[in-house]
């Protein structure tokens, strides 16, 4: 069967399963299949990583129609992604291929100068639901799409970059996300993604969200709450949807704006008795008493915070200027009062991380999941806590400081601690055979999360959750191991400080595993 578009999402990397285990719908290529439709045109989607698709599903998905143009949208796995096109172009597919998303915005040029050896014709750069509907009717008609604003290509064997449109001010006018896999999602205890605003008015050296929308007044724009709650209400008569992740970089925006429409989305939920369990995303410093009952009052029953670090210095420099660990702390008290479990942004180490923020930062790893209420709402993933660092993003401010530094290690896109003793234990943890062991720790913990998304049985999730935090403070026993040997070492011979520590590492990290023993099968038992 012949259609015009197939639109083909984020691609499924085996390797990190863990990671995807409750991804729900690629909501970006669901919003340009709505607005494609809208313009006429007929579109499939496919969506690898939430159907766990692989490489040779997605072609023999993709060999059952003829397609006029294929669209790929890349947030992480361009490698993934990559690989397919090759495959596709192998075969003689000569159809126009476009690429969005994250990382396709922050490294076109990057793709398109290895283009020769992938074959991508164009790549939109930031929202894409006005110019794709654009390239693809220009296309049909014959057009020069070359002068498309937001689109960068590969002519001539140089990289050139159209100037960028301006944002979409009216998301109420935007198509609601088509819903091809709202019933797939269902059927596997997922939420529901849905968006309500795009943008943060936040100034973190670190986030990527404003630079995607080629936003340098970080400006936080917002659908109507009427709008949202009639979404909720269709899904709702069509498929009897429960539960919903909103999945905003930030759903409270802008503080006093943000409450209000916040207020009202909770008052229209209630009016409406739309009766859903939700999820949100939002800083710290947007959380009240009020507020927080009012979002549980509506069914929220778990916020993301970005914690980010128990260091007042580091959260400063991060670009965190109005928010301090009372603050961070006061959000996650405010949660925990009222039974809506809280999520946290966290970043183990960033790049002037000195190791009394190490520790610092530890003790409130700890604190946390001995203190979080913990509910049956999907859980966010704890390990993600304890092995994070800050990732210096391509056009980030904090990216073109480390540059200006030379601190960026390129081959891993990651870069050189300040301090030497922190260095040191970033050095330890990446040793081979320890960064093993610390992998099947860091992987039975995500296991336990794993099986805390499906809240089917209530005591089940009550002993992994134990399970868990059991875990956690296993880790953190490890981490509080090395600190300790690093501060009696002698930094004058770093290798030498790493190598003799190593032995002694595996030796306390066998200990450990052996005493523990009884909690890694704890939780396979009840599994």
């Amino acid at each position: 069967m012949k259609k015009d578009v197939c639109l083909i999402g984020e691609m499924f990397a085996p390797e990190n399963e863990a990671d995807y285990i409750t991804s729900s719908r690629s909501l970006g290529v669901a919003i340009l299949a709505a607005c494609l439709r809208e313009a006429g045109m007929s579109v499939d989607v496919i969506d690898p990583l939430l159907h766990k698709y692989s490489l040779d599903d997605c072609y023999g998905i993709i060999r059952k129609n003829e397609y006029k143009y294929f669209g790929f949208s890349v947030l992480l796995n361009f490698e993934y992604t990559k690989n397919l096109i090759v495959k596709l172009r192998k075969e003689g597919y000569t159809q126009h291929f476009t690429m969005g998303g994250v990382f396709a915005t922050t490294h076109y040029s990057y793709i398109l100068s290895q283009n020769e050896k992938i074959g991508i014709n164009s790549i939109i750069l930031g929202e894409g639901e006005e110019t794709i509907v654009e390239l693809f009717n220009i296309l049909d008609n014959g057009g020069n799409w070359e002068s498309i604003q937001s689109v960068a290509y590969l002519k001539n064997g140089i990289v050139t970059a159209n100037p960028r449109r301006k944002r979409i001010c009216d998301l109420d006018n935007l198509p609601f996300p088509a819903t091809d896999d709202v019933a797939y999602c269902i059927s596997q205890n997922m939420p529901v993604s849905l968006y309500t605003s795009r943008g943060c008015p936040g100034t973190c050296l670190y986030c990527g969200s404003n630079n995607l929308l080629n936003d340098k007044n970080n400006v936080w724009i917002y659908r109507s709450a009427n709008n949202v709650a009639e979404e909720i209400k269709k899904l709702k008569q069509q498929f009897n949807i429960k539960n919903v992740a909103f999945v905003d970089d930030n759903f409270i925006g802008t503080l006093d704006l943000g409450k209000k429409r916040a207020y009202d989305i909770c008052n229209q939920i209630i009016k409406e008795n739309l009766d859903i369990n939700f999820f949100i995303e939002c800083r710290p410093d947007a959380l009240d008493r009020d507020l927080t009952e009012a979002l549980y009052n509506a069914g929220c029953r778990a916020v993301f915070v970005g914690i980010e670090s128990a260091s007042n210095e580091r959260l400063k420099e991060m670009g965190r200027a109005t928010i301090s660990t009372d603050i961070n702390q006061q959000a996650i008290d405010l949660l925990n009062a009222f039974k809506i479990e809280p999520m946290i942004g966290f970043m183990m180490l960033t790049p002037n991380t000195c190791l009394k923020d190490v520790q610092l930062n530890i003790d409130f790893c700890e604190k946390y999941v001995k203190e979080r209420f913990v509910g049956n709402y999907k859980t966010h993933e704890i390990s993600s806590m304890l092995f994070s660092e800050l990732l210096p993003i391509s056009g980030t401010r904090i990216r073109n400081v480390l540059e200006k530094q030379g601190r960026i290690i390129e081959k891993n896109a990651t870069y050189i601690p300040l301090d030497p003793n922190v260095y040191i234990f970033k050095s330890i943890l990446s040793d081979h055979d320890l960064f093993q062991f610390m992998q099947s720790i860091e992987k039975r913990i995500r296991r336990s999360w794993i099986h805390l998304c499906l809240p089917k049985d209530l005591d089940k999730i009550s002993k992994l959750k134990f399970y868990e935090k059991d875990l956690v403070l296993m880790t953190t026993q490890i981490f509080r191991q090395i600190i300790d040997c690093i501060l009696k070492c002698d930094l004058g011979d770093v290798t030498n400080c790493i190598t003799n520590f190593k032995r002694k590492m595996i030796v306390f990290s066998n200990e450990v595993l052996k005493n523990n023993k009884n909690i890694l099968n704890k939780g396979l038992d009840i599994l």
